[in-house]
């Protein structure tokens, strides 16, 4: 007499292996369609907006530079020329 367990095993392995991809293609799926909604979400503006005012700071124009002499030292002529060794 044969031993029916092994086909049952079987069975339900494989119906395990189809239920596994299913839900692995189900959820790709559910991936793909909330990337697809984020992308159509975008907004080039609002984004842009968002991101300055959170992080803006180094896209400010920095303040004025005063020279201020060193012990009484008269400045009348600033050269750059030093600065670009």
């Amino acid at each position: 007499m044969m031993d029916y367990g092994y086909h049952c095993h079987l069975s339900r392995t494989i119906h395990l292996h189809i239920s596994a991809d299913d839900n692995m293609l189900k959820s790709r799926q559910g991936c793909l369609d909330l990337l697809n909604q984020r992308i159509r979400d975008l907004d080039q503006r609002s984004d842009k907006q968002t991101f300055l005012e959170l992080l803006g700071q180094p896209f400010v124009l920095p303040q004025l530079f005063e020279l201020q002499p060193h012990r009484g030292d008269e400045v009348r002529l600033i050269n750059s020329a030093l600065c670009n060794l």
